[in-house]
């Protein structure tokens, strides 16, 4: 049971790390290729804590990410958009809080074996908040796409 646990962690990882890194360093954003130069160091590579840290300060980046997003798609909205879309990030942040303590229930509390768990749940909180932040630039990119078609 253990060697299936420790398989499928590094699967997770592994896959957490080729999809930060795919596609040219152009097409990337600016907040992964910093996660990823963060990772280059020695000292945070070699060690999850180290990892960790990197996951929480690119986290901490795509919330600054995801506020921006939020404030300029509010700002181009008609009143009635900017109701539903006050309401929608209410219910987000319910959701991302629910989600938090899920994560900590299950990397956390009940397989505080290893390290590694504290990594896959630091791993869990930044695609959360990065999933948040890019799909708050998809609707103000199709909103304002929109605008200039017509």
């Amino acid at each position: 049971m253990s060697k299936l646990i420790l398989t499928v962690i590094v699967l997770i990882f592994g896959i957490s790390l080729t999809t930060i890194g795919q596609g040219k360093s152009e097409d990337r954003h600016p907040i992964d290729i910093k996660l990823l130069q963060c990772f280059d160091t020695d000292s945070n590579f070699m060690t999850t804590t180290g990892r960790i840290h990197c996951y929480e300060i690119a986290k901490e980046d795509w919330e600054k990410e995801l506020n921006i997003h939020y404030d300029i798609l509010l700002n181009v909205l008609a009143e009635g958009a900017k109701i539903k879309l006050k309401k929608s990030q209410i219910k987000w942040f319910e959701f991302r809080d629910l989600e938090y303590e899920f994560s900590n229930e299950m990397y956390l509390d009940i397989r505080n074996r290893s390290t590694m768990s504290k990594e896959f749940n630091a791993i869990t909180k930044y695609e959360i908040v990065k999933a948040r932040a890019l799909e708050l630039k998809s609707h103000y990119d199709s909103f304002t796409f929109e605008w200039i078609i017509e």
